[in-house]
């Protein structure tokens, strides 16, 4: 349920909340733009392992690498080139199954459980298009409080981007649950309190 929501609407949700002036293109050369061009796509990234958004999911089943690892563990699966968090790794992917034991080296996933494997993951989605309308405003909200001493100078604007970009995304990660029925497994309580 993709807002359909271009690159340049989400700049100009970032220059809106700092008052600056909007841009007409992503390829406008005023030095906020290039700011946003250089850090759009690790911030969107960031944010997008924060969540188990329902528009960033993806299942696939994965073969077991040819290399077994050295000790530990029995396989290990190389990753898929879009994942950027393994969500609860469960016999086929369900969720309320208590997750089997799994750990991330580099860009391969050991693990015990034999080949084929059924994965869900959160994928890296860079058609803003696709972002979900309160991840795009949480998204512009990250963005404009990363921006915002280097744009004005001034805490206040921090201050208070930094309680939006809050409330943004605490909303957001709650809509998301509730329309997805995902339930949180335990290992990710820790780092839903931290947010």
């Amino acid at each position: 349920m993709g807002a359909g929501y271009s690159e340049v609407q989400i700049y100009n949700l970032v220059l809106d909340h700092l008052e600056e002036e909007s841009a007409a293109t992503i390829n406008d050369t005023r030095a906020p733009v290039k700011w946003l061009n250089r850090n759009f796509p690790i911030q969107r990234d960031a944010l997008l392992r924060k969540g188990m958004w329902g528009f960033a999911r993806k299942r696939v089943q994965i073969a077991k690498d040819i290399t077994n690892p050295a000790f530990e563990w029995s396989y290990r699966y190389a990753m898929p080139g879009d994942m950027l968090r393994l969500l609860p790794y469960t016999y086929a992917s369900t969720t309320g199954y208590t997750p089997y034991q799994y750990h991330i080296e580099g860009t391969f996933i050991f693990a015990n459980l034999s080949s084929p494997a059924n994965i869900l993951y959160i994928r890296r989605v860079e058609t803003t298009g696709d972002f979900d309308s309160l991840f795009t405003l949480a998204l512009a909200s990250r963005l404009a409080l990363q921006m915002a001493h280097w744009m004005t100078g001034k805490n206040s604007y921090v201050d208070s981007l930094r309680m939006l970009y809050a409330q943004e995304l605490m909303e957001a990660l709650e809509i998301d649950q509730v329309e997805n029925n995902f339930q949180v497994p335990y290992d990710d309580e820790l780092l839903q309190a931290r947010q």
